[in-house]
């Protein structure tokens, strides 16, 4: 009855205390109370609850509210200091008014006209501000570069064409190292096709023709794995005998020598086709284990 009372007269700090009061008599002496007292119970508290979680928002809200004005005045206060403000504390200002006031927006209530007035007008001041240094340092900046790059254009660009033409050698004789072939034949259709200039230097020219050599090389030794493997069947059926088994059995070992001697891109091509007629033949010799042991 306490509770219902203060409850009339808003006071919900007190409304909770009654009721932690009642909840503490009602655990200690375990009372059983009445179906109407407990919803009694239950409104009241959900009341003072709600009430407790609306002070609370408000003073948070009232909170920012009090942060914005300190926030404005501490960034007016700059105009006035002898010191030279720079723009990354300008932009440092202005993200700090925004943030406060986004979260004063996420209470979605009025925030009061003079609040709103005063962020208004700062954040429109700083904007002029960042704008203007901003634009000012970014003709600045336009101008060095260009200066730069008037004075050391040309030297520029040969020394870059030097470096492209000696990292593009070194990745050529590293693929012909590493034994690499589609990496060096990318790499000089790319040369051929997309920077033709690069054909001037001599170093290029030489590590095209070491690399041009080196495929065909590979491009041999691949033909000669499709050679030996064209001889393999493609079905393995039939009862085995002796001269077919040590037939075939020849032919694979030559395929396989031919597989192991390409480069490893290659060779990665080409092995689950090996693979797979070499998982035929063992469950054809599986299948066949009399015949075979015979």
């Amino acid at each position: 009855e306490e509770a219902a009372s203060l409850r009339g007269s808003a006071r919900w700090v007190d409304v909770l205390a009654k009721l932690d009061f009642v909840r503490r008599l009602q655990g200690e002496f375990k009372l059983e109370l009445a179906a109407s007292c407990l919803q009694q119970l239950n409104t009241l508290e959900l009341w003072a609850r709600a009430e407790q979680e609306t002070a609370k928002k408000e003073r948070e809200f009232q909170s920012l509210i009090r942060e914005l004005h300190i926030r404005i005045d501490q960034s007016e206060e700059k105009d006035t200091s002898a010191r030279y403000v720079k723009l990354p504390e300008l932009r440092d200002d202005y993200e700090t008014l925004h943030k406060v006031w986004r979260s004063l927006e996420g209470f979605t209530r009025p925030i009061p006209a003079e609040a709103t007035a005063d962020f208004r007008k700062r954040s429109a001041l700083l904007e002029r501000e960042i704008t203007r240094r901003t634009k000012i340092r970014q003709r600045i900046n336009i101008a060095s570069i260009v200066a730069v790059l008037a004075v050391g254009g040309s030297l520029s660009w040969l020394v870059n064409r030097q470096m492209k033409a000696r990292d593009f050698a070194a990745q050529l004789q590293t693929a012909i190292a590493q034994r690499q072939s589609h990496t060096a034949e990318r790499l000089i259709e790319r040369v051929r096709t997309q920077d033709q200039a690069m054909l001037n230097s001599t170093r290029v020219n030489a590590s095209i023709a070491d690399a041009e050599s080196f495929i065909n090389r590979e491009h041999a030794l691949l033909a000669s794995f499709e050679t030996a493997f064209a001889k393999l069947p493609q079905q393995l059926s039939g009862e085995p005998n002796t001269a077919r088994l040590s037939e075939l059995s020849s032919y694979l070992a030559v395929a396989r020598n031919a597989l192991n001697a390409l480069a490893p891109d290659i060779k990665a091509e080409n092995e689950p086709r090996f693979q797979s007629f070499e998982h035929q033949w063992q469950k054809f010799i599986a299948e066949s284990g009399s015949a075979v042991n015979g």
